[in-house]
C-alpha cells in the first residue's frame, strides 16, 4: 500500500500567525503545515502553544509572545526570521472581544480591546515586514470581522476596532503594491471559537452579540482551509477582501 500523497500547495512557505494557541490562529497553524508550510506561532499561553508546537513537529516553532508589547514582538519575529532564514507571510489574527454599550462602557477596557485588535495588527505587521523575502509570493493576511460592517447596540467598540482592520488592509495594499506584496483581509461571520467565552462584558450583558439566521456556526478549520486557499493562490493573483459566513446567517 502506497503511502498517502500529502498535499503540498505551501511547500518552502514561511507564515508567522498570531493568536496561535486556540480557535482559528491554532486551526490555521494545523493547515499551513499539514499543506507543507513552516508555522511561527505567537500567542501569550505559552503552554497550549508549546502543546501545538508539539503536535505539528519540527515545521512549527513556538514563539510565547503579548502582541501588545511592541518590543517583545519586534525581538520574537526576528527570531522567527532568522530560524527560518526570512518570512513571506503573515497573518494578524490576535484579538479579543467585548460586549457593551458605549454610553456605559469602560474607557480602560476599550483602549484594551483596540491594544490587541486594532494597534496589535498594525505592530504586527510592521514587525513582520522587514523581514519578508524579496521575492516569490509574499501575503499580509488580517483577520476581522463582519461585525466591521454589522452595527449592533453591544458590539460598538469591537465593531469600531474591525472597521478600523478593514482600513489598514484598504491603505496596506496600496502601500505594497510596488514591493508586488499581496494584502488580503478576511472577514468571518459567526465562528465557534473561545472568543465568545473569554469576551469581556458589562456585567448582565450576554456573552456575545447576537447573530440572527438558522444556521451553524462554522468550525476554525473551515476557515483555515480558506486561508491556506488564500495563501495558495499564483504569485500574480491577489485575493483583497473575503467574507465567509455560514450559510443561512442574516448579518450584512
Amino acid at each position: 500500500m502506497k503511502d498517502p500523497v500529502i498535499p503540498t500547495v505551501l511547500a518552502g512557505r514561511r507564515v508567522l500567525v498570531t493568536g496561535a494557541s486556540s480557535g482559528i490562529g491554532a486551526a490555521m497553524s494545523r493547515s499551513i503545515v499539514s499543506h507543507g508550510g513552516r508555522v511561527a506561532i505567537v500567542a501569550r499561553r505559552a503552554e497550549r502553544l508549546d502543546g501545538l508546537a508539539k503536535e505539528l513537529g519540527s515545521q512549527a516553532l513556538a514563539l510565547p509572545c503579548d502582541v501588545t508589547d511592541y518590543k517583545e514582538l519586534d525581538k520574537i519575529v526576528a527570531k522567527a526570521a532568522v530560524a527560518f532564514g526570512s518570512l513571506d507571510s503573515v497573518v494578524a489574527n490576535a484579538g479579543q472581544a467585548l460586549v457593551g454599550h458605549i454610553a456605559t462602557g469602560d474607557p480602560a477596557s476599550w483602549r484594551k480591546l483596540l491594544d490587541v485588535d486594532l494597534f496589535g495588527v498594525l505592530a504586527t505587521v510592521r514587525a513582520a515586514l522587514p523581514h519578508f523575502a524579496d521575492n516569490g509570493p509574499r501575503d499580509v493576511l488580517l483577520v476581522g470581522s463582519t461585525a466591521a460592517a454589522t452595527p449592533h447596540e453591544i458590539a460598538g467598540v469591537y465593531s469600531a476596532a474591525k472597521r478600523g482592520v478593514a482600513a489598514v488592509a484598504d491603505s496596506l495594499r496600496l502601500e505594497l503594491a510596488p514591493r508586488s506584496i499581496r494584502v488580503c483581509l478576511l472577514e468571518p461571520g459567526d465562528i465557534a471559537t473561545e472568543l465568545r467565552d473569554r469576551a469581556v462584558r458589562e456585567e448582565g450583558r450576554p456573552a456575545t452579540r447576537p447573530v440572527t439566521g438558522t444556521h451553524t456556526p462554522m468550525a476554525p478549520a473551515e476557515l483555515a482551509e480558506i486561508v491556506t486557499f488564500i495563501l495558495s493562490r499564483p504569485e500574480r493573483i491577489a485575493l483583497n477582501h473575503v467574507v465567509v459566513r455560514p450559510t443561512g446567517e442574516l448579518t450584512p
